[in-house]
């Protein structure tokens, strides 16, 4: 067992990559199997969307007091209790046919993930600083987007050799409660210092109102809104608007995927080169500019390309948008993670909704263009904020 401090760091580190790991495999089920999902329960689009919203909206609530908490009595624990949430509820998720059962399921996931993935991201931001915390976010997300991939191929093939969806729960399941033992092993070694007592009584109110992390907060929700609803719609797009097979549409998350990892793997060097705003800025542009080209060609194979380039251009804004959240506030990271990361949970659940049920009026296709507007309005803000602006050195 290790115990040095030195080896506690180690194995907090893996105990956040795991659980994002695992967190990912779970949330990229339902947007490869989208299409399955919706004929096995028979439900809209619409109805499929309540599943996204209902799955957004707990994990709002409970990454919120989940921060704060983590601030007060450590963030392991939390990480942990979030894993055991995702397993019982994703293993329900898995053998329920009642349509109720799978939304409590889902909001089970939901409340689980919140605490999973938010404060994974703040504890790996409190063992490192610096652009070494812009890397290292960058490399956790590079692991989540391992899973998504993974998870997107993994449901493509089973679909294609006809077995159920429903194996990619259990899955998740069974990596979460993975995560939850490393967590809890790492909690036992105890090196990590609850970081509230440095704050006193500040709180998530107080936070919230901070103009940097009211605006990163904006960013973010704009940034999910336009990501989350763009890969949770994928499938069905290829599917109805590109006639491409269902297994075809499916694979289709992976490619995204690819370029998230990709592009977060690129600005782990990047980022000791540029500043995390100019980052933010160019990815932006580049997604919309992609974004607009792929909703107007109309060739799957050009679509996929162009898919894979919007993730690239993505890739770095989620991890690195935390990152200059953590560094304006590095003593109270869980409490204002929370506070910002609800926000992006916020905008998964207006946003893919909306997109569903726009698709259900318009198409799919003309209701993606919602993303677009979301990029392009993003891009605007990030071109006026100033927080970070100062010019980083290379490290040698």
């Amino acid at each position: 067992m290790a115990t040095t401090e030195t080896g506690f760091r180690r194995l907090a580190t893996a105990a956040a990559f795991v659980s994002l790991f695992a967190y990912s495999v779970l949330q990229f089920v339902t947007p490869s199997a989208i299409n399955e999902i919706g004929k096995a329960f028979n439900i809209s689009q619409s109805t499929l969307g309540g599943l996204y919203f209902t799955f957004a909206a707990s994990f709002c609530v409970s990454v919120i007091y989940g921060g704060r908490i983590s601030d007060r009595k450590g963030k392991l624990p939390v990480v942990a209790a979030g894993c055991i949430f995702i397993t019982a509820g994703s293993t329900v998720f898995a053998l329920t046919h009642n349509l109720v059962v799978a939304f409590t399921a889902n909001l089970l996931m939901g409340f689980g993930g919140g605490l999973a993935e938010g404060i994974a991201m703040a504890t790996i931001s409190d063992l490192y600083n610096g652009p070494r915390r812009t890397a290292m976010l960058n490399w956790s997300q590079f692991v989540f987007a391992v899973g998504a991939i993974l998870t997107s191929l993994g449901i493509s093939a089973l679909i294609a050799a006809g077995i159920s969806w429903r194996v990619g729960f259990m899955g998740a399941a069974v990596l979460c409660a993975v995560a939850a033992f490393l967590a809890v092993w790492a909690t036992v070694i105890r090196y990590e210092k609850p970081l509230a007592v440095a704050h006193g009584e500040s709180n998530w109110r107080e936070v919230l109102f901070d103009p940097i992390v009211f605006w990163l907060s904006i960013g973010l929700m704009l940034y999910v809104g336009a990501e989350c609803g763009l890969t949770n719609w994928l499938a069905v797009f290829f599917k109805e608007d590109l006639a491409t097979s269902s297994a075809f549409a499916a694979s289709t998350v992976a490619f995204m995927w690819l370029g998230l990892g990709v592009g977060r793997a690129a600005a782990t060097w990047i980022s000791r080169r540029w500043t995390d705003v100019n980052i933010i800025r160019w990815g932006l542009a580049l997604a919309a500019v992609s974004q607009a080209a792929l909703l107007l060609v109309n060739s799957p194979i050009a679509a996929l390309a162009i898919v894979t380039v919007i993730g690239f251009a993505l890739g770095p804004m989620w991890p690195t948008i935390l990152s200059c959240v953590g560094a304006a506030h590095p003593n109270r990271t869980g409490t204002v993670f929370g506070v910002v990361i609800a926000m992006g949970s916020f905008g998964n659940a207006i946003f893919t909704p909306a997109i569903g049920r726009l698709g259900d009026s318009v198409g799919t296709g003309y209701a993606l263009w919602l993303c677009f507007s979301l990029l392009v309005i993003n891009f605007v803000i990030f071109s006026m904020l100033r927080a970070g602006e100062k010019k980083r050195k290379v490290s040698r």
